[in-house]
């Protein structure tokens, strides 16, 4: 699944940890089991959140351009 990858990429670039995949969703968390403190931890999900939010407009986009309605 293109979406997925594509999400789960995104998170493992910002230091998610992935586990598990729910349907469309993917849950995934932060500090554990390395922790970078609360502080970079909190920032970097923002970050990935941002970035997630981003990549899924460019999806949307090219899936749109394609006949794949989002």
């Amino acid at each position: 699944n293109h979406y997925l990858t594509e999400m789960s990429k995104i998170a493992l670039d910002h230091g998610a940890t992935i586990d598990k995949y729910v349907g469309d969703a993917i849950l995934m968390f932060f500090g554990d089991p390395e922790t970078r403190g609360v502080k970079e931890d909190a920032l970097a999900c923002v970050e990935m959140a941002l970035a997630m939010q981003k990549r899924m407009s460019e999806l949307a986009e090219i899936w749109r351009d394609i006949g794949i309605e989002t």
